[in-house]
């Protein structure tokens, strides 16, 4: 058996909250960046980091997209996560 885990709704708002707090705002503003099929592709790149490159659910955000003005890193925590076993 092989376990792979995904975004549940909390790590949604986590990756949500992330944005908001991370992007640099553009003319599109946020709504652009937290609308569902946005989130969508983010849970995907972090599901991609955990399950096919087993190197954690993490994701980042370009230097040229932060506030900061440097690539920032999102960690999701286990509570953000559920798991499914896939028979292999």
């Amino acid at each position: 058996m092989i376990k792979h885990g995904f975004v549940n709704a909390r790590g949604f708002a986590a990756i949500k909250n992330w944005i908001e707090s991370t992007a640099l705002i553009d003319d599109a503003g946020l709504v652009h960046g937290t609308d569902q099929k946005n989130l969508d592709a983010w849970a995907d790149d972090i599901e991609r980091h955990l399950n096919d490159m087993e190197n954690g659910p993490w994701c980042e955000m370009n230097q040229w997209s932060t506030r900061s003005g440097h690539t920032e890193q999102l960690i999701l925590t286990e509570d953000c996560l559920d798991w499914f076993e896939v028979i292999s």
